[in-house]
């Protein structure tokens, strides 16, 4: 029924493979899954990483977790609440602005090193906010883009998987309101920067990027996330 992932995929390879199951109908809604001994053999990975990948799915509506019975799939869309993603990034705010304190290191980095080559980064012209799952896949798809144009694989390495780690994050961050529009006008300033070849700028704008997404999170009320 699923596929055995590689090491480096993890929790975030057992999200990736249980929606492509879901939405290929090879588990059905309603149907319960299998229980997180029999993911994580058949998955090939720890039980703590399905346990993670099922918190997500859970997250995004996908699935539900119900006491004593186990997990079933409730939709194969993405629908998730912006109030509960809101209050997971309220919970995990400490780890998360951890974790970006080395991401803007790195991708600094890895935006000066592709303006060095002048590479071309593309960014979508329009964004569509209600489409939380587009949201969170073009702002991957920009940041992987430009740790590949770094040159250095082992940066691009370490910057995707810090990306793996922060998936998660990565939702909530957009359920924060006017996030969306200001990271689409981000990444915008980057991209030209890069184009541009002006190295010093490209790591500044990444510094701020990552540095504004910091100061959302930091500023967040520790109750009342609605």
């Amino acid at each position: 029924m699923l596929r055995t992932l590689q090491p480096q995929r993890l929790s975030d390879g057992v999200v990736s493979e249980l929606v492509t199951a879901i939405r290929a109908g090879r588990l059905r809604q309603g149907e319960k899954l299998p229980s997180e001994r029999q993911l994580s053999e058949q998955l090939g990975v720890s039980r703590v990483s399905v346990r993670e990948g099922l918190r997500m799915l859970e997250l995004l509506e996908m699935i539900e977790v119900r006491q004593g019975r186990g997990a079933f799939v409730v939709s194969s869309d993405v629908r998730p609440s912006g109030r509960l993603l809101r209050h997971w990034l309220i919970a995990h705010r400490g780890e998360v602005l951890e974790l970006l304190e080395v991401r803007e290191a790195l991708e600094a980095t890895a935006a000066a090193l592709a303006a060095e080559r002048t590479a071309s980064i593309d960014v979508p012209e329009t964004l569509d906010e209600a489409d939380l799952e587009a949201l969170v896949d073009q702002d991957l798809k920009f940041h992987q883009s430009i740790a590949g144009a770094s040159g250095n694989p082992v940066l691009a390495s370490l910057i995707s998987e810090l990306n793996g780690i922060l998936a998660e994050s990565r939702f909530a961050m957009f359920a924060i309101p006017g996030r969306p529009k200001r990271s689409h006008a981000d990444h915008i300033e980057i991209a030209k920067t890069i184009r541009a070849g002006d190295a010093a700028a490209a790591s500044a704008a990444m510094q701020a990027h990552i540095a504004e997404t910091r100061a959302d999170i930091g500023s967040m009320p520790d109750q009342g996330a609605t």
